[in-house]
């Protein structure tokens, strides 16, 4: 078990840091042969699907808890007949989800400010999305058995070995300027070969499963419990883009993702940090309570220690970092002395609550915080189209990090209290200490105006290096040194210790 949970760490770190470096190409090569614009449509169709992952709310959630038990206990038979419900019950909602999928590609472009033709925005979103859902189809079934045996890291392999063909094949057709549907045509070709690894994995290392067995639909009825938290989880994610497609622009949401590019990419390796822990959580609740809370308090002292030295990393090299990657583009202005703080609060907000809301999962109690997600969505969809009207990309940055913040507290406080009958500070004190370190960087970042520092590609590496050098080291020397849990963590997962 332990030698899953570093397996999911190393190949989640190293894909997402290959991945991370592509990522920064690729749209500074549109942004250049396309324009901000461009760049800000493809940004948004993205976040315009997952509105479509409304229609399996709930599903995924409900077979990985479902599949938790009987995977810890090898029960074959079980983990056939959950695997059969599954994948029927996905292919039901397919054609939900492709009649969701036209609507949306065909209202959305009516309602955004662009100087686009309808057409191109049409086509960008419908290619997408027939991708998704072949995905949706052929794969989400072998995703969530990987995820519930703890083998995320063979998804991550098979992710970078298609995000790194896909790169390439983007990179030489934006060299040769082709139309820009034509790039994402290349990305449902590519789309294919990532289904057929899955396939071919699965079949070779999972062929015990029967899919001819009766299938067993009893974990899928708690669905029902994980909807209201996913629909709402999934429309308060995708609120940003969306709104200032409608309110400021596609140029607007080029310069969102510009910043997004460095912050969302990083923090997708911390949660991958948090996710690689998320079966050993499921299986020991399950099947070995009385050691969970100390794994629980283990993950949280070490995840955050992390999720802070990286978001901190990132806030203090972003605006280095954009006055080389932005130079020479003058169709927006890319720096913006407030957003770097925003992007990081919001990350941090959404870091601090993810145990704590996997414990509200594994337990099987969603309905604890239903009222409480629905209240998120709401509140930051309202706010964000006034706020966004007054200050823009701020505003909207700003209303996410208000209700954001409001749910994670509420979150940490409810399954600290009902759930571990215990002080919330088990959770805040963590927290708090990391908050203090970072704050200490960015204080002496303004002290000594680096922020207004002009950097070359080499001085701005160097200046990278150094600034995650002296950040790991400070984060690391004070979490280990003050918290018993964190010391804990770091023998279990790279020392083989017990947890």
């Amino acid at each position: 078990m332990v030698n899953k949970v570093k397996k999911n760490l190393v190949f989640s770190v190293i894909s997402k840091i290959l991945v991370f470096g592509l990522g920064l190409l690729i749209p500074r090569l549109i942004i250049s042969s396309y324009g901000s614009e461009i760049n800000g449509v493809l940004s948004s169709s993205g976040n315009v699907l997952t509105y479509l992952s409304l229609i399996e709310a709930g599903i995924s959630a409900a077979a990985v808890q479902g599949l938790y038990g009987p995977i810890g206990k090898k029960d074959k038979d079980a983990v056939s007949q959950v695997a059969v419900a599954t994948r029927k019950t996905y292919r039901k909602y397919f054609w939900y989800f492709i009649a969701a999928l036209f609507i949306i590609a065909f209202i959305f472009p009516l309602f955004v400010k662009s100087t686009l033709n309808y057409g191109l925005i049409f086509g960008i979103i419908a290619i997408e999305g027939v991708s998704t859902a072949l995905t949706f189809y052929f794969a989400s079934t072998l995703v969530v058995i990987l995820s519930s045996d703890g083998k995320d890291y063979v998804g991550q392999i098979i992710q970078l070995l298609i995000f790194i063909l896909n790169s390439v094949v983007k990179i030489v057709l934006v060299i040769l300027g082709v139309n820009v549907l034509v790039l994402q045509l290349c990305y449902l070709g590519v789309n294919v070969i990532q289904i057929s690894l899955y396939f071919f994995y699965t079949r070779k290392h999972y062929s015990w499963i029967d899919w001819k067995a009766k299938p067993d639909f009893t974990p899928l009825k708690n669905r029902k419990k994980y909807m209201l938290n996913g629909i709402a989880w999934t429309v308060f994610s995708a609120t940003d883009t969306i709104v200032l497609s409608i309110v400021c622009g596609f140029k607007a949401v080029s310069v969102y993702a510009v910043y997004s590019l460095v912050f969302a990419n990083l923090n997708i390796i911390i949660q991958l940090i948090y996710s690689s822990f998320y079966f050993l959580l499921g299986q020991s609740y399950k099947n070995n309570p009385e050691k969970y809370v100390k794994i629980h308090d283990s993950v949280e002292a070490f995840a955050s220690g992390v999720s802070f030295m990286l978001l901190t990393v990132a806030f203090l090299c972003i605006t280095p970092f954009l006055k080389v990657y932005t130079r020479g583009i003058t169709d927006i202005q890319y720096i913006d002395n407030y957003l770097p703080m925003l992007f990081m609060l919001v990350y941090i907000f959404s870091n601090s609550r993810l145990v704590c809301g996997n414990l509200i999962n594994i337990s099987n109690n969603p309905k604890m915080t239903n009222v409480a997600s629905i209240m998120e969505a709401s509140f930051n969809i309202g706010l964000s189209f006034l706020l966004a009207y007054f200050l823009g990309i701020s505003g909207v940055l700003l209303a996410t990090v208000i209700t954001l913040g409001a749910k994670t507290i509420f979150i940490i406080i409810v399954s600290n209290k009902k759930l571990l009958q215990r002080s919330p500070f088990y959770t805040f004190g963590p927290l708090l200490r990391n908050a203090i370190i970072s704050a200490v960087f960015i204080g002496l970042y303004y002290l000594f105006g680096i922020n207004q520092n002009d950097y070359d590609l080499f001085s701005l590496v160097r200046y990278g290096l150094t600034v995650f050098s002296v950040a790991f080291l400070v984060f690391f020397a004070i979490n280990h040194s003050c918290s018993k849990k964190f010391r804990h963590a770091i023998k279990a997962v790279f020392m083989n210790g017990e947890w």
